[in-house]
């Protein structure tokens, strides 16, 4: 995800010029995300106030509220909570006001995340559970899943086997619909952040399972035995 956050940005710096302005602060949001999660907090917060900036002048309130959203989620990174909940709160009102149910959810798991870090345990159920419904209303079933494990590790911190037992097969359920399941391998694919190969007919394995694989060799996809003839590493 990195990857294409910066390449998309790198692409609007030299050709973007007619790109409109929503897009312009999308990609900007992408990229300050990007570096967020690779821990460049600063790079993240300058590019994210320039896409703020960018959304006031154009009273754009949908990119104003991802752009909060995008400070919320970097002082919680920062473990800064006096800063980080009223920015989640404040993206949650825009969210709202926009009809934005997508961003909404995402506002309700970066608070959850918010009380995680906080130890406040019973907040942080109340939001997953808040963001759960929204997932199943709008069918973002990979969000579903992450939310499933999020608490069954939660239930199970809190010695709550019943309801950690509960989320685990719900989450394994949902692992299972989606097929998010290496074909070389059979191991889960979404659990953490790691190196994927996809090829041309839209099968994913490991980085590390294509490379120690027969049948890449020979340039065969080990699911439908299509021959490829190029390879994208993710």
């Amino acid at each position: 995800g990195n990857f294409f956050s910066i390449k998309s940005c790198e692409i609007w710096t030299q050709c973007g010029s007619s790109w409109s302005t929503r897009t312009k602060v999308t990609t900007q949001l992408n990229l300050a995300e990007a570096y967020r999660k690779v821990g460049k907090i600063e790079d993240a917060m300058v590019i994210g106030e320039e896409a703020m900036k960018i959304a006031i002048e154009n009273d754009d309130r949908s990119c104003q509220a991802y752009a909060m959203l995008c400070f919320a989620d970097i002082h919680r990174v920062r473990k800064d909570e006096e800063r980080s909940l009223p920015r989640y709160n404040s993206a949650s009102g825009l969210m709202l006001d926009t009809g934005d149910q997508f961003g909404y959810m995402m506002s309700t798991i970066g608070k959850a995340k918010l009380y995680l870090q906080t130890k406040d345990y019973q907040k942080a159920i109340q939001e997953y559970f808040a963001g759960q419904k929204i997932a199943e209303a709008i069918g973002n079933k990979i969000t579903s899943m992450h939310i499933h494990g999020e608490l069954a590790l939660l239930f199970q911190r809190l010695s709550n086997q019943d309801e950690a037992r509960v989320r685990t097969l719900r989450y394994h359920r949902l692992l299972e619909t989606m097929e998010l399941f290496c074909g070389i391998c059979a191991e889960p694919m979404a659990e953490k952040n790691e190196q994927l190969e996809a090829l041309p007919c839209s099968h994913f394995f490991h980085l590390k399972c294509v490379s120690n694989n027969d049948a890449l060799e020979m340039r065969m996809c080990p699911s439908c035995q299509k021959k490829p003839m190029k390879q994208a590493t993710l």
